[in-house]
């Protein structure tokens, strides 16, 4: 019986290779993070995935954040990071460990598997199945460093996950610039005309202008405010 596991077992791990098309040089990494603490304690073994998870979250964040910055330029930093977080969640890593056949791979103890044979899509086989795909990106990391883990993980994204333009363009001067760059109309621009009202209580007045074409106005208690003001009415030009 032992036998036929190890055979299985290493056959599983040749074609989770191929499926991710990335073969490691030292295995026992790959073998590591698909090992969870309670097959670990319950077989006498003195590793665990833990401190691959550990180091895969970071992994996963910097590719993430390297990808979103790369592919969406007029995004400003509060949406990147909210696109982000849509990306490292659990329940997206839960499915792209399911994609890649994590759950029925993952060595478990008696009790975690017993639940795992009856309900291999419960919650907690889920939750564990994620922590194990940010451990096989620690030891993707391990393994082949950055170049191995970036391409892989922006790969996942770019086949996987399309981000709607709402999500990226939230702001309508993240919206404006795009529109004017594509349109080949240069940068907006936006220039301070009047701040009235109290020192406690300024009013801002801004005017938004692409080449020597003013296209809006905005007015707002900051000057934030008057600057996505202008843009709106800029964008109702220019649409």
């Amino acid at each position: 019986m032992q036998q036929k596991k190890m055979v299985w077992w290493n056959k599983a791990l040749s074609q989770f290779q191929n499926k991710t098309a990335y073969f490691f040089k030292d295995l026992y990494l790959l073998e590591q993070a698909l090992t969870h603490s309670s097959y670990a304690h319950e077989s006498g073994l003195s590793y665990c995935n833990e401190r691959l998870e550990f180091l895969g979250d970071s992994v996963l964040e910097l590719c993430v954040s390297q990808f979103l910055y790369e592919s969406y330029p007029f995004s400003d930093e509060g949406n990147l990071t909210r696109l982000r977080s849509n990306l490292v969640c659990k329940s997206a890593l839960s499915e792209w460990a399911l994609e890649l056949g994590i759950p029925e791979l993952l060595r478990l103890g008696k009790g975690l598997a017993r639940i795992r044979n009856k309900d291999p899509e419960s919650r907690v086989i889920r939750s564990l199945s994620a922590d194990s795909l940010e451990a096989f990106l620690g030891a993707l990391f391990m393994d082949g460093g950055y170049p191995a883990a970036f391409p892989l993980i922006k790969t996942h994204i770019s086949d996987s996950y399309k981000i709607p333009e709402s999500e990226v363009f939230i702001d309508p001067k993240s919206r404006l610039q795009f529109l004017t760059q594509e349109r080949g109309l240069g940068q907006p621009s936006y220039r301070l005309v009047n701040v009235s009202g109290q020192d406690h209580m300024p009013y801002f007045e801004i005017l938004v202008e692409v080449g020597d074409n003013i296209i809006g106005t905005g007015k707002g208690p900051s000057r934030k405010s008057a600057e996505f003001r202008a843009a709106s009415e800029g964008l109702k030009q220019l649409l």
